[in-house]
């Protein structure tokens, strides 16, 4: 499934980037006791791995190279900072969907077209990954993947739903709201460059 028409440029990418996103996930497996690894085709027809980590029982963490290499796993935030031991992981799979669960929060991994969402016990939706964000016929951005520019450098671009009163806060110091919803933000977060 082609989710924008050759011809069909968001208004939020730039000219000089080449964008690719996900369409689809073609397959999951437990790594370790709290890891599941998820492999996602882009539309151009190359394989990206995401790697999602059970931290506590309601945080994940979810890592990825758009460069094809493999998934770093240091993350020094999440290291050794925890109160709680990582919980035990379960996939399970259906036509549609597979399903990661820790006991207290579940991810839900769309088949076609690619979309995570993560919901509490109650399935509360807690996030949404967009994967046709529109302004009536015209493509606005596009769904999880990455970019590539010129000189060869990666940035990684996502689309996400917000309820109504949802806000977003943090995301490092800016000169801009402290609320950062319908906010455009850069971050470098690479080793190589910053």
């Amino acid at each position: 499934m082609t989710l924008f028409q050759p011809d069909s440029v968001p208004i939020f990418a730039r000219q000089d980037r080449a964008y690719h996103y996900l369409e689809s996930c073609a397959s999951a497996k437990i790594s370790g006791d709290h890891s599941a690894v998820f492999e996602g085709i882009m539309e151009n027809g190359k394989q990206l791995t995401f790697v999602v980590d059970a931290v506590e029982p309601h945080i994940l963490r979810i890592r990825y190279n758009a460069t094809g290499g493999s998934v770093e796993h240091e993350t020094p935030f999440t290291e050794g900072n925890s109160k709680f031991a990582p919980p035990a992981i379960e996939i399970s799979e259906n036509r549609e969907t597979y399903l990661f669960e820790t006991g207290a929060i579940s991810l839900r991994v769309s088949k076609s077209p690619w979309r995570m969402s993560v919901s509490d016990r109650k399935g509360k939706v807690l996030f949404q990954q967009e994967i046709w964000d529109k302004g009536f016929v015209i493509p606005i951005t596009y769904s999880a993947g990455y970019s590539e520019g010129r000189d060869g450098d990666i940035a990684v671009h996502e689309s996400f739903s917000l309820s109504p009163d949802e806000q977003i806060f943090g995301l490092g110091p800016k000169c801009m709201s402290v609320n950062k919803r319908g906010h455009k933000i850069g971050r470098a977060s690479c080793r190589e460059r910053v």
